[in-house]
């Protein structure tokens, strides 16, 4: 049906008009079949959105068959109705095309229907449709030929539409367009459209303005109460009347006095008094009929709506006198106080009724507007409120069947539509159905094998996403500055991208809301493959791509949601940050920028709509969707990436640059000046991007935003702000604490002459930062880390981060300048700062030293003090680099512990289970084992002949105690499994180990095997004997490290004693053999009768046994003799008793020695050598003006548990929250460096040093300024020689051009001065010489300056690539001193890229009286382009050149080349200048 009915419209083209240009009867039979099409084609269109679909694939034949009379016009509208997606993809050509035939062909309201169809559905407005629209209807030198009847009543041309009219009046009938003359129905269409184009609350200010200022409101206010109006042209003048001044954002001023506009009002009363009876009569005859009219209903609705926006939006009782007075302004009432009160209840009176009447023909929107209307004039009457009248609040749901009875055929079909669409949305069966194919193509989609997969398959994941994106991108096209898409597509890519979206979700195990608050490290690596293979195949780019303007709103927020999932890293997504970064730069990124420009613009709008929102309890705030847009531009810049922070700021690959930091400023701005908890939640998302983009740091954007935007003011206002209607404290402290985040990331890396610090300081209210400080800089002790308790305020931390966050900010500020330490009243000693939950290090950063004072996190309260003492006393200290190095390692140990331990405080177990217990009964278990030996010592005894026993009351306390010691031990040995052995398994775990080596290593841990051998002799010596308790007393050796010395003396030389022992038992082999070969009968008598001689084994162990113990050796043995065995006695006592077992002795005493020793030096390391920056205590000492230098550098500046804690902070902290330096270190952390470390540096000895070179600096810096002063001097008489010489030359030549009678001849001239330096021409005449420069000096007072002006004329600009359309768009100010000059151009060649501001007939400008001496004065050229429509203006600065240079240049063309940026090529400016 719908292609025949095409080649029906296409006989068009094959109707012609006769010589008489009349149609001939086949002609008309043709023009009535093609009307009658367009009929049905209307019915068929009509709020359908296929069908549509469809319309809009032949909108162009429609358009331009709107001049052949076949209701072609209803056709376009029918298209579009209600249908957003079309409205917003119709191509900018036809409207100029449309325009144009309105100025070619004549005014009819067919070229109008395409305007008035696509600037709004309902109250929500196409914004760059009613942008375009207004811009080519109302664009200078355009009005005046598309305006129709735009004038005053008493105007001439106002004469013809009263002319129009007139036949029409007194007729009771609903006339339509087309039935109305042509141009007046082209008059009231083009009313119906600009009304249109102000409905809606965002971005529409600018275009309500341009709208107000085609049509003066009082002109509108005239031609309806005039008695020649129609009305229908009432209706359509009283529409634009509510849209363009009553509902809009940009109020008129004066218009709550306008004498017209209280006329206006009271002819409402006539209206509203018939209201109900009119409306009475419809309901009985239904709209059919002919005795009712729907224009004087609508007329009657829209005089409500205006009644209601004035009284709420201008009104002012207080301006109204009880007397009646007159105004000098004959514009404004003078009506009394009384009467105003008259006509506001007669107009209650009477919408009453309407009220009361609760008709049925009136839509629900349209009883809250009479509704609103009631409540407004109740609250603007004092006697309305005293009366307290009640007004009836009618259920306004329309009946059940009401609907049915309407005679309306179209709203029927269309409410039964309607009704069947909610049934299916609310059906939960059919949602479960639609949702299960989802998943499950999903779920096809996430079992697809990637490339690098080892099997076999057809199609891969990356091959499949490849053709998704392809499918979306080529149907991708850029229509006059805006992305397209085909609706049918749209709708299929929107559930691709969420696809792609979801399966990200599906392997994070959340939604990307969830991951933001819950989700982590753990999330990311698990959702990575597939974010890789989505980035790598294109669907980064994607995002981007859809996120454009013209592109349809719900897709670019599913563009928007895949793009923070594929954002989502620790530390920042870098790969995808990559991607985004170079498809910016090497695509064509306008139009992104442009769209996230409109989107915070909109999010600001509606803020500013519905401006203080306050919730009820249990309410949540919910602000657009669209603010998601700020958490993808943080996650762009996320990890401080450096390329995508400075785009924000400006696309120098793009042709047009837009500057979202503005627009961030901007926002923050809105947001605070509405102080609730709606505008909180939204300002900590903005705040945070702003802070992101910041950090780094981004210098360009640190500079923009303090020196170009009131990003100051703004949290200065912030900071002061204070917690009223619906806040939350923590929300607002959050928000509180990123606002001085921001201030320091402002700061950051700033160097000592940096003009942020200047402007920060100048704008910065240090008093609210001092107070939020809360005396922490006085030296005023809070609470200590380790003293926390549980408290009642849950806010507690967050208040104490926020203080920590104060201080750092204004120690920086101390440190930019001394003198606030002062003023301020802060401390200046570091010592008086640190110790109230505040702790400081310092960090060398940017090849500089820096403090950095920080919030010490409550995890570091769980460290224990034998953790400490033992990093201390086993640290490696070889030097200072190893140090630090192991310091590193083991911090990694320390934070598992202290991970641990919160563990169990959170399991409610630390109170038991923590280090210090275990120490404790650690000690205890090594008392009780003492005092048991000491009874035994004392109480064991054994007399003659009897076996070894103790007394019974002893046996019993020994008893008591080697219970209790078991039970002590066990607890010991459980401490030790509960909190030693997990922390054990984590670091194993962590080193990649398997399972089963980790519980072996585990199971094996020494101190868990000494303990559980320390708890079984505690039971042997309980339940078998006495003899295994004196072992227990070996405890001492793991507790003391003196003990450990001592032992290991012996462990350390093991090897030499091992080698030493072996060759003793060898040398002992010797001397048995000799002694059982010739001396075994020389044994004493005692050793003898044991036989132990017998054999050579024997002898062995009687050589080895008694020559190792006796102290003469062997031979104490054997019989004196000096004989043969004389010398191998000798032999034996030198070459082991003396020999061997000295030696031995030695090795041991020497490495007990060295113990010593190097213990010594570990001691001496640890009291007398910083830990940190490895220098000396002496140097510390002799540096500082106070006692215990040394003492206050390591509490203080160098503590080595404050780096502990610094390093447990960044782990504790998310990865996203850090900032420059803070990533800085992170990173060296990992990384295993030192390079962090202020290794031999110490701010305190840089100030003592400086203190010493001040002098020297002194001296330097006072040369310095003598010599800069000598070469000005010498500069300053140099340039005035010049001067001088130069009008001498220029005097000259104007004498040698004098001839015959006195008359001038003309000369050419052509010097040019570029950028300030003089040129001369090849005609110009030669200049003098220096011997003339003699007479030149005796003329200087003729030709002096005394008295004189300096004039100056703009001549032309040359070189534009693009040239503004009109004259007004472009001009050139001249500033000098506090005067600016604004000349304007006369004449714009844009073939020749010349603007021409000046010609023969344009005078000189007077800029300046001229000294008679040297003048520098400066002088500013700057030319100014202003945008059509938004009304933007650019200033291009062009060049600043001294009065005596401009003096120089006197009747020359003085010539300025200059750049405008985004644009190849210099462009020239040309000015004259004069003295007169």
């Amino acid at each position: 049906c719908f292609e025949i009915c095409m080649k029906v419209i296409g006989l068009l083209e094959t109707v012609e008009v006769d010589e008489n240009d009349q149609l001939d009867e086949k002609a008309l039979n043709t023009q009535e079949i093609c009307r009658l099409c367009n009929g049905l084609f209307y019915w068929f269109f009509m709020k359908n959105p296929k069908n549509q679909e469809l319309g809009y694939g032949e909108l162009e034949m429609f358009l331009n068959t709107l001049d052949d009379d076949v209701n072609s016009h209803h056709v376009v509208d029918a298209i579009f109705c209600g249908n957003e997606v079309l409205m917003r993809q119709v191509p900018r050509k036809y409207f100029v095309e449309l325009v144009d035939k309105i100025v070619k062909n004549g005014k009819s309201h067919r070229y109008l229907s395409l305007f008035a169809a696509i600037v709004n559905v309902g109250n929500k407005n196409i914004v760059e449709n009613q942008v375009e629209i207004v811009m080519n209807l109302t664009s200078p030198g355009r009005f005046q030929k598309v305006a129709s009847f735009f004038v005053p009543v008493h105007h001439v041309d106002y004469s013809e539409k009263r002319e129009l009219m007139q036949p029409l009046l007194g007729i009771e009938k609903d006339f339509k367009m087309d039935e109305l003359p042509p141009l007046l129905a082209y008059h009231i269409s083009l009313l119906k459209v600009l009304s249109r184009c102000t409905v809606g609350r965002i971005n529409v200010t600018a275009v309500e303005a341009k709208v107000q200022s085609v049509f003066a409101y009082n002109d509108i206010v005239d031609s309806i109460l005039d008695d020649g109006s129609i009305l229908v042209t009432k209706l359509y003048m009283s529409e634009f009347f509510y849209n363009a001044v009553i509902d809009v954002e940009l109020s008129i001023p004066g218009l709550e006095l306008s004498k017209s506009v209280w006329k206006l009002l009271d002819s409402y009363r006539e209206v509203l008094a018939n209201a109900k009876n009119d409306l009475m009569e419809a309901d009985s005859l239904g709209w059919a009929s002919p005795l009712v009219s729907s224009h004087k209903i609508q007329y009657m609705l829209v005089s409500i709506r205006i009644v209601q926006g004035f009284f709420t939006s201008y009104f002012d009782p207080t301006v109204f006198k009880d007397t009646q007075t007159t105004s000098k302004n004959k514009e404004q009432t003078n009506l009394t106080r009384s009467q105003v009160d008259e006509i506001i209840q007669d107009l209650f009176r009477f919408i009453s009724s309407v009220h009361n009447l609760n008709s049925p023909r009136l839509s629900t929107e349209v009883k809250e507007n009479i509704l609103n209307a009631l409540e407004t004039l109740k609250k603007s009457s004092g006697k309305l409120r005293a009366e307290a009248i009640k007004l009836v609040d009618f259920d306004i749901t329309p009946p059940i069947g009401a609907q049915e009875k309407k005679d309306d055929h179209e709203d029927k079909i269309i409410k039964k539509l309607q009704s069947f669409i909610e049934e299916i949305e609310s059906d939960k069966t059919v949602l479960q159905k639609a949702e299960n194919e989802n998943v499950a193509f999903i779920s096809l989609l996430e079992k697809l094998p990637f490339v690098a997969d080892p099997v076999d398959a057809d199609v891969r994941y990356e091959a499949l996403i490849r053709k998704l994106v392809f499918h979306i991108r080529e149907n991708i096209k850029i229509v006059d500055n805006q992305k397209r898409m085909d609706p049918r597509v749209t709708t299929t890519s929107r559930w691709i991208v969420r696809a792609f979206r979801t399966m990200i979700e599906n392997r994070m195990g959340m939604s990307i809301y969830e991951r933001d608050d819950e989700g982590g490290e753990k999330q990311d690596l698990a959702a990575a493959p597939v974010v890789n293979a989505l980035n790598t195949c294109g669907a980064t780019a994607l995002c981007l791509d859809l996120i454009a303007d013209g592109i349809d709103e719900s897709l670019q927020m599913e563009a928007i949601k895949l793009g923070v999932g594929l954002l989502f890293k620790e530390g920042g997504a870098l790969e995808v940050q990559n991607i985004m970064n170079t498809h910016l730069r090497k695509s064509n990124s306008e139009l992104f920028f442009k769209q996230v420009r409109l989107t915070i613009q909109k999010l600001q709008a509606w803020h500013n709509w519905h401006q203080i929102i306050e919730l009820k309890d249990g309410e949540e705030p919910n602000p657009p969707e669209e603010i998601l847009i700020l958490r993808m531009l943080q996650l762009m810049c996320e990890g401080h990436y450096l390329p995508n922070q400075d785009i924000m700021r400006e696309q120098s690959f793009n042709l047009v640059t837009y500057n979202l930091l503005d627009d961030f400023a901007n926002y923050l701005k809105c947001l605070v000046r509405l102080p609730c908890r709606t505008s909180t939640v939204a300002a900590i998302r903005l705040s945070a991007t702003i802070l992101e983009v910041l950090q780094g740091p981004c210098s360009g954007n640190q500079a923009h935003f303090t020196l170009n935007t009131e990003l100051l003011e703004t949290l200065n206002r912030l900071n002061r702000s204070k917690i009223i209607r619906d806040c939350l404290e923590g929300e607002e402290i959050d928000l509180k604490k990123t606002s001085i985040d921001i201030l320091q990331a402002l700061l950051e890396g700033q160097g000592d002459k940096s003009v942020v610090f200047e402007k920060l300081l100048s704008v910065l209210h240090l008093d609210i930062i001092q107070f939020m400080s809360n005396n922490l800089l006085q030296g005023k002790v809070v609470q200590k880390p380790n003293e926390y308790t549980p408290f009642k305020d849950e806010f507690i931390e967050e208040k104490i981060i926020l203080k920590t966050e104060c201080v750092v900010l204004l120690q920086t500020l101390c440190n930019f300048r001394p003198s606030l330490y002062d003023e301020l009243g802060i401390s200046r000693r570091v010592e008086d700062i640190v110790g109230s939950g505040t702790a400081m290090i310092e960090i060398i950063w940017r090849n500089d030293i820096h403090r950095r004072f920080f919030y010490v996190p409550r995890i570091c309260d769980y460290l224990a003090k034998s953790s400490k003492d033992s990093l201390v006393e086993n640290v490696d200290r070889s030097n200072a680099e190893n140090k630090l190095i192991d310091f590193l390692n083991r911090s990694h140990d320390l934070y598992r512990e202290v991970k641990h331990q919160q563990l169990l405080t959170e399991m409610n177990l630390s109170k038991i289970f923590n280090l210090t217990n275990k120490d404790r009964a650690s000690w205890v278990t090594f008392s009780l084992a003492f005092i048991i030996n000491m009874i035994l010592l004392f109480q064991y005894k054994a007399y003659s002949g009897s076996e070894p026993n103790i007394e019974d009351q002893p046996a019993l306390v020994i008893l008591v105690l080697n219970a209790i010691q078991a039970a002590v031990a066990a607890f010991v040995l459980l401490q030790n499994l509960v909190v030693r052995v997990p922390v054990l398994y984590q670091k194993l775990q962590a080193a990649n180990i398997n399972s089963i080596e980790i519980l072996l290593y585990t199971a094996a841990e020494p101190m868990t095997l000494y303990y559980l051998g320390y708890l079984a002799f505690v039971l042997l010596g309980y339940f078998v004997s006495y003899s295994f308790l004196p072992f227990l007393l070996l405890d001492i050796i793991v507790k003391n490290s003196t003990t450990q010395d001592v032992l290991n003396s012996v462990i350390f030389p093991r090897r030499q004693i091992a080698m030493g022992g072996i060759i003793i038992l060898f040398i002992m082999q010797i001397y048995a053999f000799f002694l059982f070969m010739y001396f075994r009968h020389d044994l004493v008598a005692d050793v003898q009768q044991d036989h132990f001689c017998r054999n050579l084994f024997d002898c062995y162990l009687v050589t080895l046994g008694y020559g190792l113990r006796e102290g003469g050796g062997v031979g104490d043995v054997f019989r004196t003799t000096l004989g043969k065995r004389w010398l191998l006695d000798v032999s034996f006592y030198l070459a082991i008793s003396l020999g061997m077992l000295n030696l031995i002795a030695g090795v041991i005493i020497t490495t007990f020695g060295q113990l010593r020793e190097n213990k010594g030096i570990r001691v001496a390391d640890t009291v007398g050598v910083c830990f940190i920056c490895n220098i000396d205590k002496q140097v510390f000492d002799r540096a500082s003006a106070e006692p215990e230098g040394f003492k206050t550098h390591v509490k203080v500046d160098h503590n080595m548990w404050n780096y502990m804690y610094f390093i447990f902070l960044l782990w504790e902290q998310d990865n996203d929250d850090d900032d420059g330096m803070e990533q800085y270190v992170r990173r060296a952390i990992a990384a295993n460096e030192i390079v962090w470390f202020p290794l031999n540096k110490a701010i305190r000895l840089d100030a003592a040093s400086g203190h010493d070179d001040s002098l020297t600096a002194g001296m330097q810096k006072n040369i310095a300024q003598t010599e800069s002063n000598i070469s000005n001097k010498l500069e300053k008489f140099q340039t005035n020689l010049t001067i001088v010489l130069e009008q001498l030359n220029q005097a000259l030549k104007k004498d040698m051009v004098l001839e015959g009678d006195g008359e001038k001849v003309p000369q050419r001239r052509n010097t040019h001065f570029h950028n300030g330096v003089h040129e001369r021409g090849h005609d110009e005449k030669e200049a003098l010489t220096e011997s003339d420069f003699s007479e030149a000096n005796a003329m200087n007072d003729v030709f002096g300056n005394e008295g004189r002006v300096l004039t100056l004329r703009v001549l032309s600009v040359t070189g534009l690539n693009v040239v503004p359309e009109d004259n007004n768009d472009i001009y050139c100010n001249v500033v000098f001193e506090d005067s600016t000059y604004k000349i304007e151009s006369i004449l714009i060649a844009k073939s020749e890229r010349t603007v021409v501001f000046a010609d023969d007939s344009t005078p000189s400008v007077v800029i300046c009286e001229l000294n008679d001496h040297l003048d520098d004065r400066p002088c500013h050229f700057n030319l100014v382009i202003v945008q059509p429509i938004t009304g933007a203006i650019q200033t291009i600065p062009v060049e600043t050149l001294k009065v005596d240079e401009l003096v120089l240049a006197e009747d020359a063309t003085l010539e300025m080349f200059f750049s405008i940026p985004d644009q190849t090529g210099q462009c020239k400016l040309s000015v004259m200048t004069a003295r007169e």
